[in-house]
């Protein structure tokens, strides 16, 4: 018998097990516990060193749904700054379409789930 104001049981949080292959597919890195790493806490907390993948959510870590949403917001407006533009300039000198990028990727995706 415990004498306590309180008893809070919580699941382990761990990614998962396809984590390392995801990291390598978009070549994001991992973190000693093996969620994904951002390019810097303070500067770009939901960037990857990979230009044009964000992160957010239990991804990144585990937090709360009311961070995990806040970072979802910040994601998904950093998304959109690079789809509002007309053209996109790869590092290769190729200029992709904002609609040809998704669906490249969307390609990629469904490739790596087979």
């Amino acid at each position: 018998r415990f004498d306590c104001d309180a008893v809070v049981l919580a699941p382990a949080i761990v990614p998962r097990e396809d984590t390392d292959a995801v990291g390598k597919l978009f070549k994001v890195p991992l973190n000693q516990d093996r969620f994904f790493l951002e390019a810097h806490m303070k500067l770009r907390p939901v960037d990857f060193s990979t230009d044009g993948v964000f992160v957010c959510g239990m991804a990144h870590s585990p937090k709360t749904v009311e961070e995990s949403i806040a970072q979802a917001h910040a994601a998904a407006a950093r998304a959109t700054t690079i789809l509002s533009k007309d053209e996109i300039e790869r590092r290769s000198r190729r200029s992709w379409t904002p609609t040809a990028m998704v669906a490249r990727t969307a390609s990629i995706r469904a490739r790596s789930m087979r």
